[in-house]
Parts: structure tokens; sequence; C-alpha cells
């Protein structure tokens, strides 16, 4: 793999953490409008809690194994076609049994964007796997910081949260676009 290969799919990388994190963080301001929106108590946000985790959970140990039979490449790829049917399904769910179904979806397709980003590392950073861990780390977190500040300031403004998950398939379409032309080194560890 060529450097100039390698630097772009680092970038990349760094670029998909703040997607992870758009996703995982954006539900925090959303939670007095769902309560009102679909007739929930604490309940049932504990629930939306409990199911994300579990998606996130499960299919991280399932990302593993794909990791391992098909290549980190097509686990991304599965992972942003995951994010970008469930951001999108967000965006139309007119009831609470549909909303933790799409939830469930998303944290499926960040588990596999996580555990393809977590598995590539080691291939991509010989050398400095611990730095390069941690700046994609740090990414997440300023996603993380961003995405609470900028979702507020959305809902302040009178954008919907179904248009903010709108918002999130199209950058979600755009990556996994996008990461079709990106390299990615092939682990010989499993062949």
């Amino acid at each position: 793999m060529s450097k100039r290969s390698r630097t772009m799919l680092i970038i990349y990388i760094f670029f998909v953490m703040f997607l992870s994190a758009m996703c995982d963080n954006v539900k925090g301001p959303f939670v007095p409008i769902i309560k009102q929106e679909f007739l929930i108590n604490n309940r049932g946000i504990a629930t939306t809690l409990i199911i994300s985790s579990l998606g996130y959970m499960i299919f991280t140990f399932i990302g593993g194994i794909l990791c391992e039979k098909i290549g980190q490449k097509k686990v991304f790829i599965l992972g942003f076609i995951l994010v970008t049917v469930a951001s999108t399904g967000l965006y139309f769910s007119n009831n609470f049994a549909m909303y933790l179904i799409e939830l469930f979806l998303l944290n499926m397709g960040q588990s596999f964007i996580g555990i393809a980003t977590n598995t590539i590392i080691p291939l991509l950073a010989i050398g400095f796997e611990a730095i390069l861990m941690n700046l994609t780390h740090f990414s997440y977190g300023v996603g993380a910081t961003f995405t609470q500040r900028f979702a507020g300031m959305l809902l302040y403004n009178g954008v919907t949260w179904r248009e903010i998950y709108l918002i999130i398939a199209i950058i979600s379409f755009l990556m996994l676009v996008g990461f079709v032309f990106v390299r990615v080194p092939k682990s010989h560890l499993f062949k």
C-alpha cells in the first residue's frame, strides 16, 4: 500500500470516527422531544438506550467475525449502508416500535464501522498504532462535543430531530460513496 493511499485511509478514518460520534451523541438532545412525540416516560428512554447498546454489543462480535471472513472494507461498507438506511428510517419512523428498530439498526451499522476501524489500524500504523488509535478516538471526542452543541443549535432554530437524522443519512451516504474509492490493506492473518 502506497504512502498516499495509507494517508488517505487514515484521514478517512478520522472522518468515520467523527460520524460515529454524531450517531452516538445526537440522541441526548432529543430526549425531551422523543418523550413528548412518542408519549413515553423515562422507562421508554431507558429502553432506547438498552436497544442501542444491544445492537452495538451483539454486532461488534459479529463484525469481528466478518472482518476475518470478508475483510474490513466490506464490513465498513455494510456499516455505512446500515447507518444510512437506519438514519433515513428514523426520519420516517411514525411510532415508538419503529424508532427502536431503527436505533438498533443504526447501532448495528456503527458497530461494524467501529470494529473495522479498530482492526484496520494495526494494519496501517506499524510502529505508531497507539498514537493513531488515540488520535482516532480524539476525533470521536471532537465529534461528540460538536454534535451535542450543533444538534442543540439546530433544534433551537426549528430543525426537527427527524431532519437531523436525515442530515446524518446524507453524510453517511456520501461517506459510503467516497469509501468505495479508498484502498484498504488486506490482513493476511486469517487467510
